[in-house]
């Protein structure tokens, strides 16, 4: 997997005055400020605080998806100026990375894109991305990844009937209630067969199983009992710093296990809601817990939280230690 995308030099063409510009914000704040100009058509202050993000990133030496979706909407941005050197410019370093897939075929269609269509070089960075597709799915084990993509939608189809008899009757009914023990039947299910694969191959990364059959270990572990997840966590902080599971799956796997154990959540992923307002469950630090999210991947508090809003002063004097 390669990390460090593209030449810091290259970045810096296309964002003269970045920093007069974005010094008032932490790196952390620049994506939401960005989309934010996106959403009210500033494409060149977007352009310039997207372009912004990846500078950062790259000295920072950060990437996940936060690095590849800032890539792809500076690229955008840049497009909808007519600029279309620096879209290229982007778009061509970050074409064969592996998290860069998860735009295709996005990047086909997408509006924002359409003023690079008729410029000679658009063929030749889709053959590019194509290519590297290509590359990627061939190392695939195309049973293992069946098998797991089935996992996949086994983990997901009682809980959506949870969730949707839940929304439709109450939480207090015969109806949710069923689906929710066909859910804790399912899971016990999924965690044996997770387990025997876990055995025999290891924690799969998408090179070996896809995105998804990838994705489909980290869910089945996630939904597992405490002493599962204590067992599994150490092997997926190996595989994530490999490349072989996300970062931001990682982080809800670590939250997840210390509330369990009684302890301070990191990242804000472990929620309860009373009187239709959500918050994070015993956070530590969360006047800087959007640093860390913005680090392995996760959008800010106020985004993850709504419709509930997020104030850290308020939720330190009012929820930092409810159960």
């Amino acid at each position: 997997m390669k990390h460090l995308f593209f030449c810091l030099s290259l970045v810096v063409v296309l964002s003269v005055n970045v920093f007069s510009q974005t010094k008032k914000l932490k790196l952390y704040q620049l994506p939401e400020k960005a989309y934010q100009m996106y959403q009210s058509k500033n494409y060149a202050q977007a352009a310039v605080l997207y372009t912004s993000v990846l500078e950062q990133s790259i000295q920072q030496k950060l990437y996940n998806i936060n690095t590849i979706d800032a890539a792809y909407n500076a690229a955008c941005c840049w497009a909808l100026q007519n600029k279309a050197d620096s879209a290229f410019i982007i778009l061509d370093k970050v074409a064969e990375q592996d998290l860069f897939l998860s735009q295709y075929p996005h990047i086909l269609t997408d509006g924002d894109l359409r003023p690079l269509h008729g410029d000679s070089r658009w063929s030749p960075l889709i053959s590019k991305i194509e290519r590297h597709k290509s590359f990627f799915e061939s190392g695939v084990d195309m049973a293992l990844k069946k098998e797991l993509d089935s996992l996949y939608d086994k983990d997901q189809k009682y809980r959506n009937l949870s969730a949707k008899k839940a929304k439709e009757f109450g939480r207090e009914s015969q109806e949710y209630k069923a689906a929710a023990a066909q859910t804790r039947h399912q899971d016990s299910l999924n965690i044996i067969q997770i387990e025997g694969l876990i055995a025999k191959y290891g924690w799969m990364g998408p090179r070996k199983v896809g995105f998804r059959g990838s994705r489909a270990i980290y869910l089945v572990v996630q939904h597992a009992g405490l002493h599962v997840q204590e067992k599994y966590l150490p092997l997926m902080r190996k595989a994530a710093k490999l490349g072989n599971a996300s970062m931001d799956d990682l982080a809800f796997l670590e939250d997840r296990v210390l509330i369990r154990q009684g302890r301070m959540q990191i990242y804000g992923s472990q929620m309860k809601t009373v009187d239709g307002h959500s918050y994070p469950i015993r956070l530590k630090d969360p006047k800087n817990v959007d640093i860390r999210r913005f680090n392995v991947g996760l959008e800010p508090m106020s985004q993850y939280l709504q419709p509930s809003k997020w104030d850290p002063v308020e939720y330190k004097r009012s929820f930092q230690n409810r159960q």
